[in-house]
């Protein structure tokens, strides 16, 4: 019968990885996956199985979207999933197309997801978390119960990144005996971003732009971050001929400037571009996301970073606003 939450794929063609070898140990099944997945940086996903916290399908929405855009279409990191419903469902079906996404399920069964490619371990859901616990190089866990806990001391007790959002609940919070280390902020991640990885009052677009950084600062003590694509080069004949400036710099963004994009801050965003075209009466956060990214090119990765400056400028706008009507209240 089908592991609860995965579907039997007993009809379906085999798989690359489907037939197993007869006996396979956690550590062999490792051993094979990684030459599978290339040598890629593995950022594993936990979760339960289905969303408790009326927040946390939206967060993971924005979680996929924002390591889509720092990520997608990079050679050397992918996402993997377990193949269950909830959290790793969200997450799999938010992602960008671009993405290297892998799903990790038992023998015979099938994520049903319509995204990325199912790869195989174990010959029941035990199994395949014995396999699971051991393959990452970092793990994401939202929310989550007692099988997201055990996971998570799998992977502590080998080293590997834990980055929970705790505003989540659940094991992510430390119950079912989480692993303690990954409740203790770490030196390379900032007391803002450990605030808000805890804070159910923020966006859930601001916690998940903190455990992307949390995943990129992790990333990079291990020497593993990603390998940068060229910027393709769009000259002026080129424009000339009339290639649309939207499109040109989404493609430009979709490069080596996404990651310059990603990582602005609200003030850098409001220096960098100006709020509104001369002579225009473009909103300023539209204006913003159109002069940067060119969501209208229908880049997806573009489209995401022109949403993420936009509202960074929107809240700057807010808040320089809130302290110019502060500053006339007190005069």
């Amino acid at each position: 019968e089908p592991t609860v939450g995965m579907r039997s794929s007993a009809q379906a063609e085999p798989t690359v990885g489907m037939r197993l070898p007869a006996q396979e140990t956690p550590e062999e099944a490792v051993q094979r996956l990684v030459q599978h997945l290339g040598g890629a940086a593995r950022i594993c996903i936990l979760g339960s199985t289905r969303c408790t916290d009326s927040s946390s399908e939206a967060l993971v929405q924005s979680l996929a979207s924002q390591l889509s855009v720092r990520f997608g279409g990079r050679s050397g990191i992918c996402f993997i999933t377990g193949g269950m419903e909830g959290v790793q469902k969200v997450f799999a079906q938010s992602c960008s197309p671009d993405s290297q996404l892998f799903n990790l399920l038992p023998e015979g069964q099938a994520s049903g997801y319509g995204r990325g490619e199912d790869i195989f371990a174990g010959k029941d859901l035990q199994e395949r978390m014995e396999v699971y616990g051991r393959l990452g190089d970092i793990y994401i866990t939202v929310e989550g119960g007692r099988d997201v806990a055990t996971e998570a001391r799998m992977a502590a007790s080998r080293g590997a990144g834990v980055v929970a959002v705790r505003r989540t609940g659940g094991a992510s919070e430390g119950l079912f005996d989480f692993p303690a280390e990954a409740l203790r902020r770490p030196s390379i991640v900032t007391e803002e971003q450990w605030r808000v990885l805890g804070s159910r009052s923020v966006p859930v677009e601001t916690s998940a732009a903190a455990a992307v950084d949390f995943v990129v600062a992790l990333l990079a003590r291990a020497g593993k971050a990603p390998r940068k694509l060229s910027a393709p080069k769009i000259s002026p004949a080129r424009l000339a001929e009339g290639a649309p400036p939207q499109k040109a710099v989404a493609r430009k963004i979709s490069a080596d400037s996404i990651e310059e994009a990603t990582q602005m801050t609200p003030k850098s965003v409001a220096q960098k571009v100006p709020f509104k075209e001369e002579g225009s009466a473009t909103p300023p956060a539209k204006a913003v996301g159109h002069r940067w990214a060119g969501a209208r090119g229908g880049d997806p990765h573009a489209a995401e970073a022109a949403r993420m400056l936009a509202e960074a400028a929107a809240r700057t706008k807010a808040e320089e606003d809130k302290k110019q009507a502060e500053a006339e209240a007190a005069r």
